[in-house]
């Protein structure tokens, strides 16, 4: 932009500038200019334009590309954490399945108590009818 206006100056406004002076064939120039014609001018002016926009472009895309590899950023670090607790998890769930394999033993052993007591109660309770009945006889 600072370009295009110097040169926008430098052709238009200073009075050291030749490029708008109409001069006959076979003029000589007293010094070191630069003499555009009117499509030489265009096309100039055109180019500069183009490189501007382009360089308005690149200072988007650069912008994207940073915002892009922060996502990528956030996305990675999202998947580390989401294994770290997949992993957590798995190991809760081991503990939970010795857990439930250690109830499923206490429970069995828990049955075989009541049938033992159970068994036991019965025996007395007969051995205690058949006392009963020899003392009785």
């Amino acid at each position: 932009m600072l370009f295009k206006r110097m040169f926008l100056f430098s052709i238009f406004i200073s009075n050291f500038a030749s490029a708008g002076e109409v001069l006959t064939k076979g003029t000589v120039l007293e010094k070191d200019i630069y003499a555009f014609d009117q499509k030489e001018a265009t096309d100039l002016m055109e180019r500069i334009e183009e490189l501007e926009h382009k360089e308005r472009l690149l200072s988007l895309y650069m912008d994207l590309d940073t915002l892009s590899e922060e996502t990528i950023s956030a996305y990675k670090d999202g998947i580390r954490i989401r294994d770290r607790e997949i992993k957590k998890h798995d190991e809760l769930t081991l503990l939970q399945d010795k857990r439930i394999k250690d109830l499923e033993k206490q429970r069995k052993r828990h049955n075989v108590e009541k049938y033992v007591f159970l068994f036991i109660g019965v025996g007395l309770t007969a051995g205690s009818v058949i006392a009963y009945d020899s003392l009785k006889n």
